[in-house]
């Protein structure tokens, strides 16, 4: 560690704070599977910007969306009585409640910290985005020549799987490797667009914040993430609707909340049984292929439809049906639920019932209630945001998956440093000396 991280750790160099809050974007953003650790050092960097001068009392005081999100946690660990997998479990359980504390700590001392020093981070972390987002957009255009640069000189970094196959003197990489870079940016975008918003005016910030959206969406548009995609459209669509009408916005994200949350069983239902998607030529096959794995989780639901069959136990209870299941009547997709349903609302629900939904549902209101208090300049941009993340987490990874939990972390984590940016007024003024 540089000597100006370490003096950054000690509360003395805003140099530091900088240097701790660039790494924390090239890791989440480069390597997302290190989201956590993307997240130990913004909280670093932001503790630093506090003189880590919060007491003990003022992180009991969480606020009411991290209560209900750790109180899911808590129904978790309850499960463990009947969880097909009781180790999983318990490491998940309590994983989702580190997290919620988390990102509930980091929230209260950005509200403590110096503002030079956390416009400070705004701006590092705006810079360091922007240089992102153009790594990954050379990353696609070349066949991510980087990377397999990287794998060729370092046999060791390759990773394990189906998405590098390694010929000794060429390595080919599947195009949906970066997957995940794509997921970690879309969830960082809004943040940032509103650090980008809050700085100083001058007569090229607007064509700036325009090129930084260009260049993401050209990310998004030639990668293979179609949930990007999804979430960046319905988010601006949020944002348009939030930033002429607010209250309009907000009742728009809490119907697809309540909708996501609460209604997921009988949509997936429909979806398969009722509309047929699974047969829809238009949509890609890997869409197709989760509408099946959708409808046989729904189906399942009602097994255990109060309780669920616990925490992380979708994974275990899928592997015993053997690698070889018949597939579903008329289509080639196997009638299964696999290691996870691809979105974590159907998921809660299937392993842990309507207590688990309910707690879900009840958290996401909570922080809705809480963004509904933001100034009129920042709200769009807040309500974005969590669309992105509703929208993320309906078709994509598994909800216990650490990095999935660290990325959503992360977001939430910028919006907070973003939202004191905007507070104090964007621009640093200077070293917080």
């Amino acid at each position: 560690m540089s000597i100006a991280a370490v003096e950054a750790i000690r509360g003395r160099s805003p140099v530091g704070v900088a240097a701790l809050s660039a790494a924390a974007l090239v890791v989440f953003l480069v390597t997302p599977r290190a989201s956590p650790a993307a997240l130990g050092l913004i909280a670093l960097a932001v503790g630093a910007a506090a003189r880590f001068g919060v007491g003990g009392r003022e992180f009991l005081r969480l606020p009411l969306p991290a209560v209900l999100g750790a109180a899911l946690g808590v129904w978790g660990l309850v499960s463990i009585g009947w969880a097909a997998d009781q180790k999983e479990a318990l490491g998940k359980s309590l994983m989702l409640i580190g997290f919620m504390f988390a990102a509930a700590s980091v929230q209260t001392i950005a509200e403590r910290s110096e503002p030079a020093l956390i416009r400070r981070i705004a701006q590092v972390s705006l810079v360091t985005f922007a240089a992102g987002v153009v790594y990954l957009v050379v990353e696609e255009t070349t066949g991510h020549a980087i990377k397999r640069a990287l794998f060729l000189a370092f046999p060791f970094t390759l990773p394990s799987g189906k998405l590098v196959s390694d010929h000794d003197t060429e390595i080919n990489v599947a195009g949906y490797i970066s997957n995940r870079n794509m997921a970690a940016m879309s969830l960082a975008l809004w943040p940032i667009l509103l650090i980008a918003n809050v700085m100083r005016a001058g007569a090229w910030k607007q064509v700036a914040i325009a090129a930084l959206v260009v260049i993401a969406f050209i990310a998004m548009v030639i990668s293979k993430h179609e949930t990007s995609i999804i979430a960046a459209a319905a988010a601006a669509v949020v944002f348009g609707i939030s930033h002429v009408w607010p209250k309009a916005g907000l009742g728009v994200v809490v119907a697809g909340w309540l909708s996501a949350t609460l209604l997921v069983v009988p949509l997936a239902s429909w979806a398969s049984s009722g509309a047929q998607l699974y047969n829809a030529t238009w949509l890609p096959n890997s869409a197709r292929h989760r509408i099946v794995l959708w409808a046989y989780t729904a189906e399942q639901v009602w097994q255990r439809p109060l309780t669920g069959v616990g925490a992380a136990s979708t994974k275990l209870i899928d592997a015993r049906r053997g690698t070889r299941v018949a597939p579903l009547a008329g289509t080639q997709y196997e009638w299964r639920s696999g290691p996870h349903a691809h979105n974590i609302y159907l998921q809660t629900w299937y392993e842990l019932g309507a207590v688990g939904a309910g707690l879900l549902c009840a958290a996401g209101l909570a922080l809705i209630a809480v963004l509904s208090r933001l100034p009129l300049q920042v709200l769009p941009y807040a309500l974005a945001a969590m669309t992105t993340a509703t929208v993320m987490g309906a078709f994509s990874w598994g909800m216990w998956q650490a990095w999935f939990l660290g990325a959503f972390t992360v977001s939430a984590v910028l919006m907070s440093i973003a939202v004191q940016a905007a507070r104090h007024g964007g621009e640093a003024g200077g070293t917080g000396h």
